[in-house]
């Protein structure tokens, strides 16, 4: 009694887990990555260059560049098409020959030797 109350409880709690998890896993994730390259960390910082007065026209020292990782999604399931399979045809087979009379039955067993 014990035993079967044990088991239906790990069995429900394991089918609760898996209806929480099988969702998430299959959430379509995207994240995107900003990266920068400085020559001189000292004279300048990433990604804005803020400090710029304006009045006279300078080249930035860094390039942003972006990365976008996103999580593929799972492809839908579609079921296969039903196959039609038709049913091999019998063959009938005809006896060709058969014997009148039954074969000779099998030799007697030879008695034990003695010991």
């Amino acid at each position: 009694m014990i035993g079967r109350l044990l088991a239906a409880l790990s069995t429900t709690i394991v089918a609760c887990v898996l209806a929480l998890a099988l969702p998430v896993a299959q959430l379509q994730l995207a994240s995107i990555e900003n990266s920068c390259c400085c020559p001189d960390p000292d004279r300048c910082r990433c990604p804005d260059h803020d400090e710029s007065d304006g009045r006279q026209p300078a080249m930035q020292a860094c390039h942003n560049t972006q990365q976008a990782m996103v999580t593929p999604a799972f492809a839908a399931f579609e079921p296969p098409a039903p196959v039609h399979v038709t049913a091999a045809p019998r063959i009938a087979t005809a006896i060709v020959h058969s014997f009148d009379t039954p074969h000779a039955p099998p030799a007697l067993r030879r008695p034990a030797a003695p010991s």
